[in-house]
């Protein structure tokens, strides 16, 4: 069974969406509307301890990185990194 593809524009969606059965990865990024990535991140392992959230960012500074991390994310991805890199990343922790 293949997971569902879930997109959304902003931080309250996905905390919402998540709740769909077969979702192993979220892949969010620091800067969304609403309640933000960090704070979405923060509530999805609280009600889905199971699934990996990876966090996205082309944001710089270093707070990001580890606001991230603090709140749930089992990784930081850095944007501009090559494509492959997510894919690896991704297909790693979901194998977890």
């Amino acid at each position: 069974m293949r997971s569902p593809r879930i997109y959304a524009a902003d931080g309250e969606t996905v905390v919402e969406e998540v709740r769909h059965p077969g979702t192993d990865v979220v892949l969010i990024d620091v800067s969304m509307p609403g309640i933000g990535g960090i704070e979405a991140t923060r509530q999805i392992p609280q009600s889905h301890p199971r699934i990996l959230v990876v966090a996205l960012s082309a944001r710089e500074e270093p707070g990001y990185r580890k606001a991230m991390l603090e709140a749930g994310a089992s990784d930081h991805v850095d944007k501009r990194m090559v494509a492959g890199y997510l894919v690896a990343a991704t297909r790693d922790f979901a194998g977890r």
